[in-house]
């Protein structure tokens, strides 16, 4: 009885001069949730409210051998770091007189938002009509610069590359149309200052305007290098 009555003794005079002894430990899981509440403020602070992107947030468990008390003042979150990335991490700190402490957090960023897909099996060279497109739901974290969210842009616009049926269409994967193509008769136009001397020839192969192409003059057989102009005319470089 005497131990006891010494042990709880001892415990209340601790109180008294340190009170971070009654300090109870934070609960983990709420921790994780004020660490989610400030990276997602962050988000969608730097994403100017766009409301067509669905953010997500996850946060990495706290080891639960870690016993963190109380704070007698509020918590403070720091991003480490100067943007928002896929993964993140976030400085906790209690900036107790009393009992200070801090730790980092990881958290991890889901970005989803519609993007423009193929909708069916599209060959190369397709020239992209409104029914080849259709909006699927990504996490645009996963996916490289260039895609596109709105699919009247695209429309009109050949695939340089095949694409699969639900695979986003980036821009990089495009080109004009071919508007010469392989065989077609064309006009050579070639430039020596004010003179301009023309030809004619046919194409050896497929191209856009602004693009180079192999033309043969029908003359002399001679297989020219041109750059496209508009539809059956062809100046040479």
């Amino acid at each position: 009885m005497m131990k006891t009555t010494n042990f709880l003794l001892i415990f209340c005079y601790l109180i008294m001069i340190n009170p971070a002894y009654a300090l109870k430990s934070i609960s983990h899981s709420a921790l994780q949730a004020d660490v989610q509440e400030f990276v997602l403020t962050q988000v969608e602070d730097q994403l100017h409210n766009k409301q067509d992107i669905n953010v997500k947030v996850s946060v990495r468990k706290i080891d639960p051998r870690l016993k963190l008390k109380q704070c007698d003042k509020p918590l403070a979150f720091e991003l480490q770091g100067q943007t928002i990335k896929r993964n993140n991490t976030v400085k906790v700190s209690c900036r107790s007189d009393i009992h200070p402490w801090s730790i980092f957090t990881m958290s991890t960023i889901t970005q989803e938002m519609y993007v423009i897909s193929a909708a069916t099996e599209l060959p190369r060279h397709h020239v992209i009509s409104e029914e080849d497109l259709i909006p699927i739901k990504q996490d645009i974290h996963k996916l490289r610069g260039g895609y596109v969210t709105k699919g009247k842009i695209l429309i009109g616009q050949q695939l340089r590359r095949p694409a699969r049926a639900g695979s986003v269409i980036y821009q990089n994967q495009l080109q004009a149309p071919n508007i010469i193509k392989k065989g077609d008769k064309v006009t050579i136009i070639t430039t020596r200052g004010a003179l301009s001397v023309i030809h004619q020839g046919f194409a050896l192969e497929n191209a856009s305007k602004g693009e180079r192409v192999q033309v043969k003059n029908k003359r002399s057989s001679r297989i020219i290098q041109a750059s496209v102009i508009s539809a059956g005319r062809v100046e040479v470089l």
